[in-house]
């Protein structure tokens, strides 16, 4: 894991926005890239479902084991 993530998903989990944003932001394009079932076509449901789902995954991911490995 990228050590410059951890303040963000550490600040993220304890209901920062701000860090939650620059995470998301970060990850927007393999978001976007994911959306998108058709080369050029993007669908706006999953990309509003997989953005949704990315901060529930910050929100639970116990950072905690991965730091350990």
């Amino acid at each position: 894991m990228k050590q410059d993530y951890v303040p963000l998903i550490k600040s993220a989990q304890n209901g920062d926005n701000e860090a939650m944003l620059l995470l998301y932001l970060k990850f927007e394009r393999k978001i976007f890239y994911l959306s998108e079932p058709h080369r050029g076509l993007i669908s706006e449901d999953c990309y509003q479902e997989l953005s949704i789902e990315f901060m529930h995954l910050v929100k639970k991911f116990n950072l905690d084991s991965h730091l350990q490995k």
